[in-house]
């Protein structure tokens, strides 16, 4: 799958899709230093690194996948420890991070205070240090603009396909389920190292 495209990629600012959604959480702004606990470490590309240093770029969008939700959603510990959920949830709400529920994401997001970045991978890279505002989950669009949501049915020849005949063929607007891209609102720029 594609990265996800904001359906207004020319906005820079924190727009309507952001702001009114139920799965929006604002950050309580504390006076401590950037730690590595209190801190989400991300990598990006130059050109986005140099749009939000600039103060262009007000958001920074990624995909909720099993391999990344850990880092991004507050969930159940291995003790057992209870789960934080949106108290927007409907009672008959599913469980999982691709359920639509009526477009109310299942889980919260964790309460970061700094977005460290770095461009690439390499050891002599640009960095900087972002104070988080806040964070919204949304459901994935298509192109136009549709929330791109489908149900847990298998595709034939879906391995063959490219992405947008798959996602043409498995679309359903009724669908159960969706993927979920996660925005973190971006503040003040506490640190920039370019090397």
């Amino acid at each position: 799958m594609k990265n996800f495209e904001h359906p207004n990629p020319d906005t820079n600012v924190v727009d309507d899709l952001f702001l009114n959604s139920p799965n929006s959480y604002w950050f309580e702004q504390r006076d401590e230093p950037p730690t590595k606990e209190n801190s989400l470490y991300l990598t990006i590309t130059q050109q986005w690194f140099d749009e939000i240093v600039s103060g262009r770029k007000t958001i920074e969008y990624r995909e909720i996948k099993p391999t990344t939700q850990n880092r991004y959603l507050d969930l159940p510990k291995k003790d057992n420890e209870p789960v934080l959920v949106n108290d927007l949830l409907p009672e008959d709400a599913l469980m999982g991070i691709n359920e639509y529920n009526d477009g109310i994401f299942c889980f919260v997001p964790k309460e970061y205070q700094y977005l460290r970045l770095a461009v690439g991978y390499n050891k002599d890279r640009d960095t900087a240090v972002v104070r988080l505002k806040g964070a919204c989950t949304m459901p994935q669009r298509l192109p136009d603009g549709r929330i791109y949501r489908f149900n847990d049915e298998e595709i034939e020849g879906a391995e063959t396909m490219k992405q947008d005949e798959y996602f043409n063929v498995s679309y359903d607007e009724n669908g159960e389920l969706c993927y979920w891209i996660i925005g973190f609102e971006l503040g003040e720029i506490v640190e920039v190292n370019k090397k």
